[in-house]
C-alpha cells in the first residue's frame, strides 16, 4: 500500500520477500550455532544484489538468500521494521545533527567550522579506499539510532554494533544502505561497518 510504505529510489534496490523455508543453522567457531534471523512466514528486507540464486519451482519464482544478507524484518500488521545481523535502523534528526556540527565542527582557515569524515572500512586496501572516495555521488548522512541488530560473526568472533539506541551517528549513505518511508516517516537500514562516527551519544 503506497500510503503506508514507500521505497526510496537509488542504485541499491530494496528487495522484500516472504520467507518460505529456513535451512539448518551452521556450526560457527567455538561450536556455537549460527543465529538464524528469520522464520517461515516472516517478511525479510535486503538489498536486491544480495540474492544468491533465482530458481523456478512449480512454475513460481523462488529466491535463495543467505542468512547474513538479511538487513531487517518487516511486521505486516504494524509496519515496524526490526534490524537484524549487523544492521542499524536510523531516522533523520536534523536538529541534533545541526547542534552537533555547530558544537563540534573543526574551524577552517576562513573561520567556519567543518567536520572531517574518515572512512572506517578497515577491510580494504589503500587503492580500494581511494577508488571509493573518487566514486561520484559519495554522500554521508546523520541519523538517530532507532534500534540495533544483535551483530554478526566476523573472522571467528561475534561482533556487536558499536552504537546504541538514541545515539546520533554519521554514516556513508552512498551505497549498501536501505532507505525507506513508512507512514510518512523516513528510515534507513545501515550496515554497522559504514558508521564512521558516533556523533552524539544517547543522553
Amino acid at each position: 500500500n503506497p500510503a503506508l510504505y514507500e521505497l526510496a529510489a537509488g542504485s541499491d534496490r530494496l528487495f522484500i520477500c516472504e520467507v518460505l523455508e529456513v535451512s539448518e543453522p551452521d556450526v560457527m567457531p567455538g561450536g556455537k550455532l549460527e543465529v538464524m534471523v528469520a522464520e517461515p512466514g516472516q517478511i525479510a528486507m535486503l538489498l536486491e544484489n544480495k540474492i544468491s540464486y533465482k530458481v523456478t519451482k512449480h512454475g513460481q519464482r523462488r529466491y535463495l538468500i543467505r542468512n547474513s544478507a538479511i538487513a531487517g524484518l518487516l511486521n505486516q500488521e504494524t509496519f515496524e521494521v526490526r534490524p537484524v545481523n549487523h544492521y542499524v535502523l536510523v531516522r533523520p534528526n536534523e536538529e541534533r545533527a545541526v547542534a552537533f556540527e555547530s558544537r563540534e565542527g573543526l574551524p577552517g582557515a576562513d573561520g567556519k567550522r567543518r567536520m572531517i569524515w574518515l572512512n572506517t572500512d578497515q577491510g580494504s586496501t589503500d587503492d580500494e579506499q581511494q577508488s571509493k572516495l573518487r566514486r561520484p555521488g559519495l554522500t554521508a548522512s546523520y541519523g538517530e539510532v532507532v534500534e540495533c541488530g544483535p551483530g554478526r560473526w566476523e573472522e571467528g568472533r561475534w561482533v556487536e554494533p558499536r552504537c546504541k539506541k538514541n545515539d546520533l551517528v554519521f554514516f556513508d549513505a552512498s551505497h549498501s544502505t536501505l532507505p525507506f518511508t513508512i507512514k510518512g516517516k523516513q528510515h534507513t537500514l545501515v550496515p554497522c561497518d559504514q558508521i564512521a562516527l558516533i556523533a552524539d551519544e544517547a543522553p
